[in-house]
């Protein structure tokens, strides 16, 4: 019984640390689509984080796909020189609408849409498995689930939560709010 007991505050130590070290979504771990790992998110940029960041769940056959694929991918032509980047992670988690493997995945975006925006590894972005990047960003949204593919997170350059934009949002609804994240409003 004591070890039990000393063993969960450990673990509840550990995991509170993990969480306190991680202020940021810039600070946690990922590999992108083409397998390369990343220590911290925010590596993937350099020295230079972008003003403002969509982080989005995709899917390749959903009905949403051919939507958000071009409008994504025109926001980041438009904007990519103002500072917004924008970070596609694959997920299977909705009636199986991402089969394919990293590869195939990405094959398809790029030929299909000519998507530049980079691509992550295929991940989950809901239960216990769901990837750190969107357990963290959920958190500070403050809710639990994300309910389908193409949920987009916008993220200042501190790499903290602004707003959340659902499935059936469409990516140029979020114009005002990119721009001024962007500092091209007031």
């Amino acid at each position: 019984m004591l070890l039990t007991i000393l063993v969960l505050s450990n673990l509840i130590q550990e995991l509170a640390m993990e969480h306190s070290s991680q202020q940021s979504v810039w600070d946690i771990p990922v590999t992108d689509i083409k397998g390369q790992q990343y220590q911290k998110l925010g590596d993937i940029f350099g020295e230079q984080k972008p003003k403002a960041t969509i982080v989005v769940n995709v899917a390749s056959n959903c009905g949403l796909t051919n939507t958000h694929y071009t409008q994504l991918e025109a926001l980041y032509k438009k904007y990519k020189n103002d500072g917004l980047e924008i970070l596609g992670f694959p997920c299977n988690q909705f009636f199986s609408q991402e089969k394919g493997s990293n590869d195939d995945i990405f094959k398809f975006v790029c030929e299909k849409y000519d998507a530049t925006f980079p691509l992550m590894d295929k991940v989950n972005v809901n239960g216990d498995d769901a990837h750190a990047v969107f357990k963290f960003l959920k958190a500070q949204a403050k809710f639990k689930k994300i309910g389908w593919n193409f949920g987009k997170f916008l993220v200042d350059q501190n790499g903290q939560y602004i707003e959340y934009d659902g499935p059936l949002t469409k990516p140029n609804s979020m114009i005002p709010a990119i721009e001024k994240a962007l500092g091209l409003k007031k």
